[in-house]
């Protein structure tokens, strides 16, 4: 490898690859019948001025290699760093640094297989709980039913399947909240053809909270979780009293 100085038309001449807009004197570094490349970077006399090189990751992009690395007093401090985690890591799994990988992998695999296993159980209980709530409510004149519920001590993973459930049923509004967590969710069996996300901002507007949906399923979380009671009354009331109307309006 050489060091050339120049300015640019001199380095030009030399058969740079690639020009440089500025002025003064430049350096290039030549690789001998390779390359002639301008570079204003660090560069060592010997490779013992770097010390230590750590490789800490290669990762494919599209045709090309992005490679991750450190040299120096600061591979130094990365390793050690490194060193203190994975001790760690193999303390809390009670497994020496080169088994970690296989116990991790084993419990990634284990909390697959359980998560999938609550998810059945939960679909379950949803089903069981739907039916249950659905026989509690008597439909009103209209043949709408809603089913109003304040739910506590449940999953989170709970809510969307019950609230599915019960929309199942034909003319149906389901209306949960969960107590601890702040989310509502309101949904419907599109034969009833209730505004629900109209509801839902304006429960919203007095309720602060984020969310959104569809024309029969729409969901938020509420900022105070205690609210959620008072939310429910709220959609109740906007979703009957404007059923109301339209019957009224119907009838003239």
């Amino acid at each position: 490898m050489t060091v050339r100085y120049g300015t640019a038309d001199q380095l030009a001449g030399l058969g740079v690859r690639k020009e440089v807009d500025r002025e003064g004197i430049l350096r290039a570094i030549e690789i001998e019948s390779a390359d002639l490349q301008p570079c204003g970077g660090t560069h060592v006399k010997s490779t013992g001025q770097i010390g230590l090189v750590l490789l800490r990751r290669c990762t494919k992009i599209r045709q090309d290699y992005r490679v991750e690395f450190a040299c120096g007093g600061r591979a130094d401090r990365l390793a050690a760093a490194d060193f203190q985690l994975l001790r760690a890591l193999s303390d809390r799994m009670s497994c020496p640094p080169e088994e970690l990988l296989a116990v991790a992998e084993k419990a990634l695999a284990e909390r697959d297989v359980n998560f999938k296993a609550l998810k059945t159980t939960l679909q379950q209980l949803a089903e069981a709980r739907a039916e249950l709530l659905t026989s509690r409510v008597a439909a009103e004149s209209d043949g709408v039913r809603v089913v109003s519920e304040v739910l506590r001590g449940v999953h989170p993973e709970f809510l969307l399947p019950l609230a599915t459930e019960l929309a199942k049923n034909e003319g149906t509004i389901a209306l949960l909240a969960v107590e601890e967590s702040g989310q509502i969710v309101f949904a419907q069996h599109p034969s009833v053809g209730r505004d629900l996300p109209q509801a839902l901002k304006e429960v919203l507007a007095t309720f602060p909270g984020k969310g959104g949906g569809t024309k029969d399923f729409v969901r938020a979380k509420l900022a105070d979780g205690a609210t959620g009671a008072k939310a429910l009354g709220l959609a109740l009331r906007l979703l009957t009293s404007r059923a109301s109307r339209d019957s009224g309006s119907a009838a003239g």
